[in-house]
Order: C-alpha cells, then structure tokens, then sequence
C-alpha cells in the first residue's frame, strides 16, 4: 500500500523551492530571496529567537541536505 503525490513543486522564477535552497540561502544570509519565495509564517518564525540555533546548525553545516 503507498500513495501518490500529484502536483507540482512550487517555483520562483523558475527555480524550484526547496528545503536545499531555503538552506542555501540561510547559509549566505539572504533573507530577502527568503521572504520572497517562504510563508509569511515561516518567515517570521527564521527571524525569531526561537529560530537562531536551527539557523546556526545550518550555517555551520557543509553537507547539502
């Protein structure tokens, strides 16, 4: 037994959004493309201390995923 995704992943100008992506952008600090392409929700909760050592952990990662 399994399911079935249908749909497309959403874009922004024609790149995808992805959790790679979001990652990538954190790492180089770039909130602006985040607020563009992240849930207001989502984006406020990165700017809030609660969000800091997530952000930190990724900052200091060097894998991709």
């Amino acid at each position: 037994m399994g399911f079935e995704v249908i749909g497309r992943r959403k874009d922004l100008e024609g790149l995808a959004i992805s959790a790679s992506r979001v990652r990538s952008l954190l790492k180089a600090g770039d909130l602006g493309s985040l607020r563009e392409i992240l849930p207001e929700t989502t984006f406020d909760f990165l700017e809030s201390d609660a969000a800091r050592p997530i952000i930190e952990k990724i900052k200091g990662s060097d894998s991709l995923h």
